[in-house]
């Protein structure tokens, strides 16, 4: 696949993932990036000049993922140096370590949070292993409770612009026949992704099960389509449209890519050999995917400041 060169004259795309842990506190079993050989959080200094690189060479957003995210201790830190160089900040969480007062302290550096739900049934959740390592917890009921944190955060903050809510739902064959617009509807997310269980090797391999067929994947998104009615933005992703379209970076610094035969690219470190010798190393980013699945879905979006977005009545959704 020969890798594009299409935002505006930038070798990057806008939107960049850095997965800053390896770790995580759940145990998902399609989990496309257990990072099992690099578990140890990309260190802060290091994340700190991963951002100014990246932040110098046009991106304007950076998604924080893991593992999960909420577990590197220097999330906080890492958020606040994106904004002080402009670049919006999204955090991709299972949301089982939010409460009020994270929302204190980490919503006030955020554009959005994208909160991990593949079923609002919790029994599905214990199946596919959406459930913590150590304990239990109730991952829908968690997830309602996070949403309307956000909602009344945003409604306490008028003067700034709202965290704004993004659902993940990875589908597989054990919640493919479900139908959790309801439940969605409840929650009231600016975005919902759906995406296809798939695989990549070396990684997930294990869990070819765990896929569902493109009928039922369609069928699925039609359900939840009905969304759109409501104001909610639905994108659906198959795997096809996955493979070859995201910019991301592991814990180690590397830029790695699924590429379109499944199989995982891995560069030499950024700071060794720079960013933008790293990101040739991986190649095969292939832009047309990246527009077609809404990669920018918010073009012109702004780290900070206030806005004339919407800030509800937490209690009249």
């Amino acid at each position: 696949m020969e890798r594009i060169i299409g935002f505006d004259g930038k070798v990057l795309p806008p939107t960049v993932n850095m997965h800053i842990i390896g770790v995580c506190n759940f145990g998902c079993k399609f989990c496309f990036a257990p990072f099992a050989d690099r578990q140890n959080p990309l260190p802060l200094e290091d994340g700190k000049r991963i951002i100014e690189l990246l932040a110098a060479h046009g991106v304007s957003r950076i998604t924080f993922a893991g593992g999960e995210p909420t577990l590197h201790r220097d999330l906080l830190a890492l958020l606040k140096h994106a904004r002080s160089v402009g670049v919006v900040s999204a955090v991709v969480t299972n949301a089982s370590l939010i409460d009020e007062q994270w929302c204190e302290e980490f919503l006030p550096e955020l554009r959005w949070l994208v909160l991990s739900l593949d079923s609002a049934d919790p029994t599905t959740c214990d199946l596919i292993g959406r459930q913590m390592k150590s304990g239990y917890i109730n991952h829908p009921k968690q997830i309602k409770q996070v949403g309307q944190l956000v909602r009344e955060w945003n409604y306490r903050h008028p003067d700034v612009s709202p965290v704004r809510i993004k659902i993940n739902i990875v589908v597989t064959s054990l919640s493919a026949d479900e139908d959790p617009s309801s439940f969605l509807l409840e929650l009231r997310p600016d975005r919902i992704k759906l995406l296809a269980c798939g695989i990549r090797q070396g990684e997930n391999d294990h869990a070819a099960y765990l896929q569902c067929s493109g009928d039922k994947f369609a069928a699925y998104c039609e359900r939840v389509g009905v969304l759109r009615r409501h104001g909610i933005v639905v994108i659906a992703e198959e795997e096809d449209l996955q493979l070859g379209s995201y910019a991301m970076i592991d814990p180690r610094g590397c830029f790695y890519q699924s590429q379109s035969n499944g199989r995982i690219v891995v560069s030499e470190p950024i700071l060794e050999v720079g960013l933008i010798e790293a990101w040739k190393q991986v190649g095969g980013f292939d832009a047309g995917k990246f527009a077609a699945r809404g990669g920018e879905y918010d073009p012109g979006e702004i780290a900070s400041g206030g806005d004339n977005d919407r800030h509800e009545d937490p209690d009249s959704l």
